[in-house]
């Protein structure tokens, strides 16, 4: 097909979006939604060249198939190569572990079914993962490995029988992407089935300028390309990471590739603006850029922290536009025109030997926990068992939520909250009385744990937090919860309170007794600094020597809920934090908190013992 510099312009307007959103810029909160560029971009120009060999009785599967490994596997497995032996000296066990599962991943293109597993794309843990930008990759490469093969059984009842399918199964990705944004937001996300609609929109236009020429007068042309340059970077700069997505909010930058790929013909402003030699210099190494990005910036975020000063992002940004030309230069360009790999067989035997060793050492790491083998086992034990201490902190909670008091109990005690309430009830359930019947209720962090008309808190809840706040995950919305209070003699409201939930919770409270009586008590907030690699480090000597210190904004709302409650208030800090230090390893390899905040089960145990001694049990008439 003719070469289109206007594209490569495209590209670099998809690229440029994407990187700055990951460096942390707030301006380019909506990003990410260069990745959606990619995809209509790639089902144009794929569906054109398809259609161009089909057309003329050439199309070949193997020839296919071998043009994506030239363009895809060669820079790919040269990234993951040099990010190797970074991951080796600067990611810690789990976090090694991690990376060893997504090698595997990257090497069979099903990175999106991990990641979806793993965590959500805009959450923190997310962002320090040096491989998770693949999963767009593997989408696109899902893709590709089933529309050809379609076209070519399909090819015989003719192009406008195959269109009206294809309309049919876009329709039905719009549909569920836009379901999933809101009731399944990580598969939404990360899973081929919501994105399909994508590259069909481009497929689209390779499917109409096939059989005719876009002939529209130069003014329209010129307007609605522009329009389409607009509607992308309406997208880029209004959207955030708390716009449900892709939904019908992606309509709006997919309509404007759209309208950018038919209309921005020679003449427009729109294809001066792209066909600009900078943008198409940038457009042409998008690949390698989208490639190195994400590895710079999760390695300096694993050893340096997520907030990097300006001029380490932009020294991390020259990287990669100086990696990103190397590559090109020197890995892309050789392979895609056969200078290296010049046969099919040798860049089969290329592709297959790279993704066996990819998988092989992905095998080994995970096999080996990260390669543990580089720290002492003791110290790399106490991080081993998160994921098991995370689904512990929810268990009682998730069993007690809205049940039925115990009618035969001499106490009934109401948690409400979020996790902080689950670790809380983990240590009252060491410690207390076996005459006390203990039921939970959920409200999300962040959420609002306040007994007040929603519109008096509603400007501070945050918009990426719209899903686990809306009614139907909200327990404070359930009329079994106003029930549950009024039978029960002791209430406690804990959360991971924030700075707003503590400048209204007098009012709130005063609210409750007025309403319920004199039954209600707050449990603080009780995150500490959490350095992991710090700690682990510390444990090559000796782990109780390691100290930490309360976070300095727990400290300010707990003194907050102290004035506002008085002997109402519960804070956890003061027993956690106590002089000379927070209370942080047991014993050797026993540690308090396994994140900073949530509780070790022997941790629980230890802070309803504390609970306990300083006498809150007996003032709430819970034993002790």
């Amino acid at each position: 097909m003719k070469y289109r510099a206007e594209i490569d312009g495209l590209r670099a307007v998809a690229v440029v979006p994407v990187i700055l959103f990951h460096a942390g810029f707030e301006v380019f909160g909506g990003g990410y939604i260069g990745v959606d560029v990619f995809f209509v971009i790639s089902g144009y120009l794929i569906t054109s060249i398809i259609l161009t060999e089909m057309n003329e009785g050439r199309f070949s599967l193997l020839n296919f198939y071998e043009r994506r490994a030239r363009r895809i596997l060669p820079a790919l497995f040269f990234v993951v190569l040099c990010c190797l032996p970074v991951a080796w000296f600067t990611l810690f066990p789990t976090d090694m572990k991690d990376f060893a599962q997504s090698l595997i991943a990257v090497a069979t293109f099903s990175s999106n079914f991990l990641f979806w597993s793993e965590s959500g794309y805009f959450d923190t843990a997310a962002e320090i993962k040096p491989l998770l930008h693949t999963w767009s990759l593997a989408v696109e490469e899902q893709y590709y490995i089933i529309f050809p093969v379609f076209l070519m059984l399909a090819w015989r009842w003719g192009t406008g029988r195959i269109v009206k399918i294809l309309i049919g199964v876009f329709v039905f990705s719009l549909l569920l992407a836009h379901w999933a944004a809101y009731q399944e937001p990580e598969a939404g996300f990360f899973l081929l089935p919501a994105r399909a609609w994508e590259l069909l929109a481009g497929a689209f236009i390779a499917f109409y300028v096939d059989k005719r020429t876009v002939a529209v007068r130069p003014a329209l042309a010129n307007a609605l390309s522009a329009l389409g340059l607009v509607a992308i970077a309406f997208a880029i700069f209004a959207y955030d990471s708390g716009t449900p997505f892709p939904s019908f909010y992606a309509v709006v930058p997919v309509a404007g590739v759209v309208a950018v790929i038919l209309f921005a013909v020679p003449g427009t402003l729109a294809h001066r603006l792209l066909s600009w030699r900078p943008m198409v210099a940038i457009g042409l190494v998008s690949y390698s850029a989208y490639l190195w990005h994400q590895p710079i910036l999760a390695f300096y975020g694993h050893t340096m922290g997520h907030n990097a000063p300006l001029w380490h992002t932009g020294l991390m940004l020259l990287a990669t536009a100086l990696l990103s030309v190397f590559s090109y230069r020197y890995v892309e360009t050789p392979t895609r025109h056969r200078k290296v790999f010049g046969s099919r067989p040798t860049i089969w035997g290329f592709a297959v030997t790279s993704s066996v060793a990819v998988i092989a050492l992905g095998v080994m790491g995970a096999a080996s926990n990260g390669n543990v083998f580089r720290y002492p086992q003791g110290v790399v034990d106490l991080f081993d068992r998160n994921d098991e201490f995370s689904r512990i902190v929810w268990q009682a909670k998730d069993a007690t939520r809205l049940q039925d008091f115990d009618p035969d109990a001499e106490t009934k005690l109401l948690l409400i909250g979020d996790s902080n309430s689950a670790d809380l009830q983990n240590a009252l359930n060491a410690v207390i009385a076996p005459g006390v019947s203990v039921v939970s209720a959920q409200v999300g962090a962040t959420c609002g744990n306040l007994f007040l008309p929603r519109e008096k808190f509603a400007e501070f809840l945050r918009e990426d937090r719209f899903n686990m706040c809306a009614p139907q995950h909200n327990d404070l919305s359930d009329p079994k919860t106003d029930k549950l209070i009024a039978q029960a003699d002791v209430v406690i409201l804990a959360t991971a309170w924030t700075e707003w939930e503590a400048d209204l919770m007098q009012d709130s409270h005063a609210r409750l007794v007025d309403k319920y009586g004199e039954k209600f008590w707050v449990f603080g907030t009780k995150s500490v600094e959490f350095d992991r690699p710090e700690i682990l480090n510390a444990c090559l000597d000796d782990c109780m020597a390691w100290q930490t210190t309360p976070h300095e904004t727990a400290v300010e709302v707990n003194a907050k809920l102290t004035e506002a409650l008085g002997d109402r208030f519960i804070d956890p800090l003061e027993m956690i934090c106590a002089a000379p230090g927070c209370t942080t390893f047991l014993g050797p390899e026993t540690i308090v908190m396994y994140d900073g905040f949530h509780l070790t089960p022997e941790g629980s145990v230890w802070l309803g013992e504390q609970l306990k001694a300083n006498g809150y049990l007996a003032k709430m008439g819970l034993g002790g």
